[in-house]
């Protein structure tokens, strides 16, 4: 199933759906089963950040320490590292390769309690939910704002108007010409413009230093004016590169009737890591819908866990212990 030296990405469902299945031993066994082959699990900011809005603090605990006993011990970048260092790049047709490992101020923090399995996230509570409170109005907005790509019809004055506003940006396009965009295209532009607006120009993202931190080496603070200067300087943010997949899987899952609720932007940030690792496991119809009605071969690194064919390796006695690696 897991070739060698692959780069695994777990989404949040992943990580609840091994840690219903297997016990903590066996998630040990599996990491080094396969760091043996060179290949490493992965859970991102993204992941992390679900993890800690679990309620159930024992069910919380419980995921905490069984992804520190399976993933390795460097953080993923946030989507917003990736986006960024994709600008800073130049926004290349082929990115080369660089360090997927993020730089933020949470990746300190993973990797020191991966090294020590007894340690635990220390947060405010007050503050993670103050945050996310943010992220999950700026969801619902743009969940409001999808209905103005055209996908879903509404005859309220002021998403007409906005769908007009985004009509009008496609038409200011300069490499691309407005007239032969075909319909499908233009939908999954105009998601592609909102999740620009989201991402890079709102912040929303678990940690938002790195874009923050762009933008005032450039001196733009106003979401506006940020929204503005990408649209005339990177266009095509809009119909390349991360967004490209970003506003694919957004439209997909709109197509085979998901409804715009924010659970879409949550699985559009976590499908960023589509592109940045070799496998991508998933317990979520979503991603298995957007899997099964593509034929890019990126979507084919989806793996749906439950129809995977998982299975026990051979024993392997280490620290005293005999776990399983599937």
């Amino acid at each position: 199933m897991i070739p060698p030296i692959s780069n695994i990405y777990l989404e949040t469902s992943a990580v609840n759906y091994l840690a219903d299945k297997y016990i903590f031993l066996d998630a040990i066994a599996t990491k080094i089963h396969h760091g043996l082959k060179g290949s490493r699990f992965y859970v991102s900011p993204v992941t992390i950040w679900e993890i800690l809005l679990t309620e159930n603090v024992e069910r919380r605990e419980q995921l905490i320490f069984y992804v520190q006993n399976l993933e390795y011990r460097e953080l993923l970048n946030s989507p917003s590292e990736f986006i960024i260092n994709y600008i800073l790049a130049g926004c290349p047709k082929n990115e080369k390769k660089y360090s997927i490992h993020s730089k933020l101020p949470l990746s300190s923090t993973w990797s020191d309690i991966c090294d020590n399995t007894s340690r635990t996230f220390v947060f405010e509570k007050n503050e993670l939910l103050e945050r996310t409170r943010k992220i999950r109005k700026g969801f619902n907005q743009a969940s409001r704002f999808i209905e103005n790509v055209g996908v879903a019809e509404t005859g309220n004055n002021s998403t007409i108007a906005a769908r007009l506003g985004l009509e009008g940006m496609l038409k200011r396009l300069k490499n691309i010409n407005y007239e032969q965009i075909s319909s499908r295209d233009r939908k999954k532009f105009k998601i592609s413009l909102l999740l620009i607006l989201i991402v890079l120009c709102y912040g929303v993202d678990f940690d938002n230093s790195f874009v923050e931190k762009y933008w005032s080496i450039i001196g733009i603070y106003s979401s506006q004016e940020r929204f503005e200067y990408l649209f005339t300087k990177y266009e095509q943010l809009i119909y390349s590169g991360p967004f490209a997949v970003l506003s694919e899987i957004v439209l997909i899952q709109l197509e085979k009737g998901g409804k715009p609720t924010r659970g879409i932007f949550w699985d559009a940030l976590h499908s960023i890591y589509v592109i940045y690792t070799n496998i991508f496991l998933t317990a979520d119809e979503h991603f298995k819908k957007i899997r099964d009605n593509n034929d890019h071969p990126i979507y084919k690194r989806i793996v749906f866990l439950p129809e995977a064919n998982l299975f026990t390796a051979k024993e392997i006695d280490i620290t005293n212990i005999s776990p399983r690696a599937f």
